[in-house]
């Protein structure tokens, strides 16, 4: 029996280790006022089962003997988000973070505020990839180089967004991961072929309900736009149902062979998928009211 208990507290582990990098819902939107200036709003939450992994990972100490913070603890760290503020770009700084639920989804809502729009980095990495240190806030490494930052340029009530999307030919690996080489291929990537019925159940399980976006909100209004996903006085750059996505074996392995070819080849067609709104214009232009 001891046994047993050892051998599900070392899975628990595991998954720990390999599940809670990854928020199960995140939320980036940009208000931006007629200055130029405004507020960055993340939302960051997790579903039911994620939370009680979260807390069952606390009991376990991190790789290095000291003391693992949880999850929601991370999300909920001031200094943690202090250091995502420098990394969002010049000027901008962090406001306040807040414990936000929804349902049964709990997590933190950051506020960051900017002074200039032209001065920020954010791109896909951002969206999707980790946000926050493995472990607390000590061991947190910046990003170098955002992948694929956006481009704004916004001057007397007029912004042009470039999202950078299409400019490279290099092979789409690592698309969320700006420091690692882009031409080499992550040894713990598993293909989905790999994976076995059961896995993929419980990935689907724990995918159910996930999101993520990218939204830029215009306070005083828009009066025109070239955008392809405008509701209102909001642009929508990026948007994906996360579960929809990821359990589509067919659509992974048609955007796998596609990586090769190119991020401008792969974006195009990851911009199809159903589930997914991308922004991969070249430049859109907002007019402001």
């Amino acid at each position: 029996m001891n046994a047993m208990i050892r051998h599900l507290r070392l899975i628990l582990l595991l998954l720990c280790t390999l599940l809670l990098p990854s928020c199960l819902e995140r939320h980036i939107t940009i208000h931006l006022n007629k200055d130029g200036s405004g507020t960055i709003v993340m939302d960051n939450l997790m579903g039911p089962i994620f939370l009680a992994w979260d807390e069952g990972c606390g009991e376990f100490p991190a790789p290095d003997g000291k003391k693992q913070a949880s999850r929601m603890d991370r999300l909920l760290s001031e200094d943690i988000a202090k250091k995502i503020a420098t990394e969002l770009g010049e000027g901008v700084t962090y406001a306040k973070v807040e414990p936000i639920t929804k349902g049964e989804w709990k997590g933190s809502r950051t506020t960051f505020n900017f002074k200039n729009i032209n001065k920020l980095k954010i791109g896909p990495d951002t969206v999707f990839g980790e946000m926050d240190s493995k472990y607390g806030p000590d061991d947190r490494k910046p990003r170098k180089n955002p992948a694929h930052a956006i481009a704004f340029d916004y001057k007397a009530g007029e912004l042009a967004i470039r999202t950078n999307l299409l400019d490279s030919d290099k092979p789409a690996y690592d698309l969320l991961v700006p420091d690692e080489p882009a031409n080499e291929k992550p040894a713990t990537v598993v293909s989905k072929r790999e994976l076995s019925a059961r896995q993929k159940e419980g990935m689907s399980m724990m995918l159910a309900g996930a999101k993520a976006s990218l939204k830029l909100v215009i306070a005083p209004g828009i009066s025109e736009t070239t955008a392809s996903h405008r509701e209102g006085n909001t642009i929508t750059l990026a948007e994906m149902d996360i579960h929809k996505f990821v359990t589509n074996d067919k659509v992974q392995e048609q955007l796998d062979a596609l990586k090769p070819q190119g991020q401008a080849v792969y974006f195009t067609a990851l911009s199809k998928v159903e589930g997914v709104k991308l922004e991969v214009k070249e430049e859109i232009k907002v007019k402001i009211k």
